[in-house]
């Protein structure tokens, strides 16, 4: 974050600078207490269980100097320091979000938006792996997607920046919107329309409504980049819109990123050589421009070659090179817990917990079902968000499973009970075995029994399931294994 003052940061935040110099500085924003310090903006946000305003003195012990609060018992916990800046406002969040997107208005770079029902964070990961080859690159950081992260990210932002590159998720109508008024993306990108929160939206074709916001504050001069083989987007091809359009995927056309020739390897177990090409991962052709370029990705799934398309369609509507987008690509790092393949001892763990709905459950199945292993166990639990279809999605998991060649089916969670369900219904001559269990803990308490080595073990589930704790211990038995067996 470029250096502002108080005064300059009430501006920002069209709020109110109540007491204190205006010329204290800040050079980032805090909202935690426990960081605000010196040279920081702290930002008393509501939460459900505490309120920023609460702990302004804490901030102030810390050495921070600069306030922006909505609680008069805070204001006036700071109106005895002479040197504390108050900027007061009715709405901390909201006017956090003014500031930022104030804030980001005033750097001249290249501003890029992804969504989508799923894959949107790896097509983030890919975004930013790219543009940072050419350009000074903000990326959001994990999660940070929301209504919170969204603004956290435009304050990295500073006069090096470049490129900056904006995740952007929701699980209800109308908040993809207020992410893009302050971002004002010239270039989004949409990956899918899947049915990720179809409990909260009803159908997925609200749900395309709801990924549509990316766009609400694009003109003539801005793209949208978009996945042609989603049905509901490929539906984009014939609509008249105030932006320009660039088709991605196999589906593209003659004037879009045509994907052509992939090839899956199966899981990605070790790192490759840059120019060694990809034994385990994936390879592909994309098409631009009557270029073809071959991609090598050190990424295990299908579904990945489609992100990158997507991706790569970013890349070069902002102006890059082709082949630097395939040079780039072949050291991509995917953030946090995303079909991370994870070797102990004798065991491969695909590590795909961050969260779970049916289209990213069943890619994680196609990337199960092509690894190498004595054994193919996928231990699933709960997907959430899903309403009234619920039951039927899970259902269909279980019949997935089956048809992919799982050997040993483990359900975790009362929702994925119908996932085991749906795979002894399945199951016809399959030798599958299906084992329940209610809990992550009770998984974790009967794996050592089911568990043997040389298998490789497929962990997904919604975020909240905590299935990173079945990761850990599986991890920890493959060293016990390997431990026995010397």
């Amino acid at each position: 974050m470029e250096k502002i003052t108080a005064a300059e940061a009430a501006g920002l935040a069209e709020a109110e600078l109540t007491h204190g110099p205006g010329g204290n500085e800040a050079d980032r924003v805090e909202r935690d207490s426990r960081s605000a310090g010196p040279g920081s903006i702290f930002i008393a946000l509501k939460g459900e269980k505490k309120d920023g305003n609460d702990y302004v003195s804490s901030a102030y012990e810390n050495g921070c100097r600069v306030f922006l609060i909505s609680s008069e018992k805070a204001a006036g916990e700071l109106a005895v320091h002479e040197d504390a800046s108050v900027i007061m406002t009715d709405d901390t969040l909201r006017a956090m979000q003014i500031m930022a997107k104030n804030y980001l208005a005033k750097f001249d770079i290249i501003k890029i938006a992804v969504t989508g029902s799923t894959g949107k964070t790896t097509t983030k990961d890919m975004l930013n792996c790219m543009f940072s080859y050419k350009y000074k690159t903000v990326c959001s950081f994990a999660n940070y997607n929301n209504h919170i992260g969204v603004p956290l990210t435009a304050f990295d932002v500073d006069s090096t920046t470049e490129a900056a590159v904006f995740e952007m998720g929701m699980n209800h109508m109308g908040e993809i919107e207020v992410l893009a008024d302050i971002v004002r993306p010239d270039i989004a990108c949409i990956t899918n329309i899947g049915v990720s929160h179809i409990g909260n939206l009803g159908s997925r074709d609200n749900i395309m409504k709801a990924k549509m916001e990316i766009t609400s504050f694009m003109d003539e001069n801005c793209t949208l980049v978009y996945n042609a083989d989603d049905d509901k987007l490929a539906q984009l091809a014939d609509t008249d819109t105030k932006y320009k359009k660039l088709a991605c995927g196999e589906n593209a056309g003659q004037d879009g990123v045509i994907l052509l020739q992939l090839s899956d390897f199966g899981e990605n177990m070790v790192a490759y050589a840059p120019g060694e090409g990809a034994e385990e991962g994936i390879t592909f052709i994309l098409r631009y421009n009557k270029e073809n370029m071959m991609f090598s990705l050190p990424l295990p799934g299908a579904h990945n070659a489609s992100d990158a398309a997507v991706a790569v369609g970013c890349a070069v509507t902002a102006g890059m090179d082709i082949m630097d987008c395939s040079e780039a690509l072949m050291h991509i790092e995917l953030t946090g817990s995303r079909l991370s393949v994870r070797r102990s001892g004798g065991l491969r763990v695909i590590d795909d917990t961050y969260n779970a709905s049916p289209d990213a459950v069943k890619a994680a199945l196609d990337v199960l079902s092509d690894a190498s292993g004595n054994r193919r166990v996928a231990v699933l639990a709960d997907m959430l968000e899903l309403g009234g279809m619920s039951d039927e999605f899970h259902r269909e998991i279980g019949k997935y499973a089956v048809e992919k060649g799982v050997d040993v089916l483990c359900t975790v969670g009362e929702n994925a009970a119908h996932i085991a369900e749906g795979a002894e219904k399945a199951r016809g001559d399959s030798n599958i075995e299906v084992l329940q269990f209610g809990s992550c803990e009770e998984f974790v308490s009967g794996a050592d029994g089911i568990i043997r080595d040389g298998d490789v073990i497929l962990v997904k589930g919604s975020h909240s399931m905590h299935m990173n704790d079945a990761v850990s211990h599986l991890l920890k038995l493959g060293s016990e294994i390997a431990q026995e067996e010397r």
